[in-house]
Parts: structure tokens; C-alpha cells; sequence
């Protein structure tokens, strides 16, 4: 397999876990486990528009919290903070989503299998990340 199929691979391996935690969110939105509640018809959309959040997880959110809540203060509401500095939001996903497929690529080019444990221990952290952010209210407070 080439470079680039192994990037390719990563990079979806990385969105599927994305979509598997929407889908973990909708739920609890949907059983009122989450402090935010939704309608049944409004799930879909939070499981597809949320895959970037729950790619990134808590750590982005960590980070991007960190950098961007003195704007909270000033604007006063989370989504015109989070929405807005979407870009902001992605270049740090974007970031996280390289470190992940490099570190992929790295351990693929010594095993040649993706089946490797190193490689899958990679993306149940990726998944095990996503799962951490469930209860973080992107669309909004």
C-alpha cells in the first residue's frame, strides 16, 4: 500500500470515528442524558455537522476553548464563539488529524499491515477522545 492510501485510510478511519461518536451524542440528546435537549428530527444534523467536533474531541476543544473564551466574555454567547471562530477551530483539527495520519504512516512504513497494535490503539484514542466531548454543547449554549 502507498503513501497515500495509508494517509487516505487514516483520514477516514479518523471521520468514521467522528460519525460513531455523532451518533453516541444523538443518543444522549435524545434520552436526555445530555444537559442540552434536542428534537428526534434535529439528530441527524448534529450526528453529520458534528464530525469535526468529535473528531477533535477534547483536546481541541481544550485548546480551542483556551484560546478563544476571552471572546466569550465580549460577544457573550458560545455558538457566535464557536461557529464563528470555526476556521480557528479547523486549522487546530486539521492539525491534530496530521499528527494522527503521521504517526499512522510512521508505524505503517515498519509493519506494513494496519492491523498493527500501535496503529489501532491510535484510533481508539482518536474514538476514546471523541467520546470525552460528547456533552460539549457546539451548536450553542
Amino acid at each position: 500500500m502507498g503513501k497515500r492510501k495509508v494517509i487516505a485510510l487514516s483520514l477516514g478511519y479518523q471521520l468514521l470515528a467522528g460519525f460513531a461518536v455523532g451518533i453516541i451524542q444523538a443518543i444522549t440528546l435524545l434520552m436526555d442524558l445530555h444537559p442540552q435537549t434536542i428534537s428526534w428530527l434535529a439528530s441527524p444534523l448534529i450526528v453529520m455537522v458534528g464530525i469535526p467536533f468529535n473528531i477533535g474531541g477534547f483536546t481541541i476543544r481544550y485548546i480551542f476553548e483556551a484560546l478563544v473564551e476571552p471572546l466569550e466574555s465580549i460577544v457573550g454567547h458560545r455558538s457566535a464563539v464557536v461557529l464563528g471562530n470555526f476556521p480557528f477551530y479547523l486549522i487546530l483539527l486539521l492539525i491534530q488529524m496530521v499528527i494522527v495520519s503521521a504517526v499512522v504512516l510512521i508505524r505503517y512504513k515498519r509493519t506494513k499491515t494496519m492491523k498493527d497494535w500501535l496503529i489501532v490503539t491510535v484510533f481508539a484514542i482518536v474514538f476514546v477522545n471523541g467520546l470525552m466531548n460528547i456533552m460539549w454543547p457546539w451548536w450553542g449554549s
